[in-house]
């Protein structure tokens, strides 16, 4: 009566459980992934560092006025000025051109994060896959085995096997069911792992059914360079640009300057302080300047400094060839892997039909007194056994694909 009054209880929570789909939790990870989230500020102060190296480019304006009054009159005046300066070493170019680099590497930066969320997500959802596939296998070959030992008590008491026999079809249920509990166990610590990994708050989470079969891609993906060696890149351009900068330095600091600037004042005994001087034709000036100049200890001050900007790019030009034939390596192997592993693949499936219909046979010939029992469930263990195997294989098929996907900064599974 407990169990029934339970039953309706907790029929309802898993009639109108949420299955959640691998897209929706992609979704719902990229949304509420801190790590995802800090590298989306920083692509967005990257953008705010680009626009104003934009706005350093614009003139200088000023706009004053002043009013006052005394006991001899009033005194009005107004002043408007603009000026721009340029150097031969301008910092205002460098910092432009060295911006745009860090907003396109913050860019890239961004699409990485977004990629390993991606990444973790579908290898988590797998590995939760995986469990449950196993629990399946597992349940229905404590099923067998618990079956057996039933066939085999009988068998005994008709003295159609021996004790040891007997022994062994009881040591195999055990140690199907510590399979079994094994298999639970696995799979509630992988529901667990994704659930906080994409900070889903449901108590009764669970996965839809996905078959990653149809992601099978026989085409492995062409080499191509991925996001990190692409900022290792415009890293190099930047350190580039800082050395032409710090290279300038040696140079004399040439400055050309331009100011105009037009103001107006007027000093009354009496009238209206606001009454402005309207001839402007001796308020309104240009100036034009040039200056140059040079330190004595100019090549001792930027020398050493220069020195340290080579080195620097020579440094990082050796870790990015280095990096650069790493990731060819890498994918060479991932490659070979995936080769071999589609391969099995198909073996794996090759052996699941002989199994099928070796099962199919066996069960025959049971039936029709051919074969006993013991080698009636042998087909059954064969057949269970080349599920596991097949199911097993596939799942390592789908991660050496991502592998190279995310190696080559593409899109896992076509998501994201």
């Amino acid at each position: 009566m407990k169990k029934l009054i339970l039953f309706f209880i907790l029929f309802p929570i898993f009639l109108f459980a949420k299955e959640y789909s691998l897209s929706e939790i992609i979704n719902i990870g990229l949304n509420k992934n801190d790590d995802l989230r800090i590298s989306k500020l920083s692509l967005e102060n990257s953008n705010s560092s680009f626009k104003t190296s934009i706005y350093d480019f614009l003139p200088s304006i000023n706009i004053s006025g002043s009013q006052s009054e005394s006991t001899t009159g009033s005194s009005t005046s107004a002043n408007f000025s603009l000026s721009k300066s340029f150097s031969l070493n301008e910092p205002t170019y460098f910092n432009y051109k060295k911006s745009k680099i860090a907003k396109i590497s913050s860019e890239y930066q961004y699409e990485s994060s977004k990629q390993n969320v991606i990444y973790n997500i579908v290898l988590k959802y797998i590995s939760v896959e995986e469990n449950k596939n196993n629990l399946r296998i597992q349940k229905s070959n404590f099923q067998i085995q618990k079956d057996g030992l039933e066939k085999s008590r009988v068998l005994f008491q008709n003295k159609m096997i021996s004790e040891m026999d007997l022994t062994d079809a009881e040591i195999s249920k055990i140690n199907a069911k510590i399979s079994l509990k094994d298999a639970e166990n696995s799979l509630k610590n992988s529901l667990e792992d994704l659930k906080n990994y994409v900070k889903i708050d449901d108590a009764e989470f669970q996965i839809s059914e996905t078959d990653f079969s149809k992601y099978i891609d026989p085409k492995i993906p062409e080499f191509s360079y991925n996001n990190d060696i692409v900022r290792d890149s415009l890293n190099l351009v930047s350190l580039k640009i800082s050395k032409t900068s710090q290279k300038l330095s040696f140079l004399p600091d040439l400055t050309f300057s331009y100011s105009t600037n037009i103001s107006n004042s007027d000093f009354k005994e009496d009238g209206n302080i606001l009454d402005f001087n309207t001839d402007f034709e001796n308020s309104h000036s240009h100036s034009l300047s040039c200056n140059i100049s040079y330190s004595l200890w100019n090549i001792l001050k930027h020398g050493e400094n220069y020195k340290i900007f080579k080195r620097n790019l020579r440094s990082n030009t050796i870790a990015f060839n280095k990096a650069k034939r790493d990731l060819k390596r890498n994918y060479r192997e991932q490659k070979r892997d995936l080769e071999n592993l589609t391969q099995t693949y198909r073996l794996y499936k090759k052996k699941l039909n002989l199994a099928q219909k070796n099962y199919t046979q066996a069960a025959v010939k049971y039936e029709a007194g051919m074969i006993n029992q013991i080698d009636f469930e042998k087909a059954k263990n064969t057949l269970l056994r080349a599920k596991l195997d097949e199911k097993k294989i596939q799942y390592q098929l789908i991660k050496s694909q991502i592998n190279i996907e995310k190696l080559l900064s593409l899109k896992i599974l076509n998501k994201g």
